[in-house]
């Protein structure tokens, strides 16, 4: 199992910035599916955009796959590099537990 820290900018007052931090066990699609949503609306993106920009940035995303997932009908099981890109576009760091 692969958990992700996904830290999101909560507050910025002067030069004080506050994160939040939460912990997210990557193994169901829907933990991918809202990543990706998030991610879309963060960078402005469709689906084949973020796709694009996360291979562009030397990730390994197809933009089929990010499609099917954020459809809901991504049925395989994610690959570390689809898990991997995922997680940067989501602006995450990865742990392994």
């Amino acid at each position: 199992m692969i958990c992700l820290v996904v830290s999101k900018l909560v507050r910025s007052s002067g030069t004080t910035r506050n994160t939040r931090e939460r912990v997210i066990a990557v193994n169901e699609t829907q933990t991918l599916r809202l990543l990706l949503q998030e991610s879309a609306d963060v960078h402005g993106l469709s689906g084949r955009g973020l796709a694009d920009l996360a291979t562009s940035n030397g990730f390994n995303l197809n933009r089929s796959t990010v499609s099917k997932i954020l459809k809901g009908t991504y049925l395989a099981r994610p690959t570390n590099d689809t898990i991997r890109a995922v997680a940067w576009l989501a602006g995450a760091q990865i742990h392994p537990k």
